[in-house]
């Protein structure tokens, strides 16, 4: 989990970078240690 997270949030970076030739990117990278506690979380609870 925690490798998919930082995996995305390199793509959001790379894309924030890029000069915008299109619709603005209003998405911003994750805090992994969030998203990986949040996800544990979800596991437990059965969801």
């Amino acid at each position: 989990m925690r490798e998919i997270v930082e995996e995305l949030n390199e793509r959001i970076r790379a894309e924030h970078r890029r000069p915008a030739g299109g619709p603005v990117l209003r998405a911003r990278p994750l805090d992994v240690e969030e998203a990986v506690t949040s996800w544990r979380e979800g596991l437990s609870s059965g969801y």
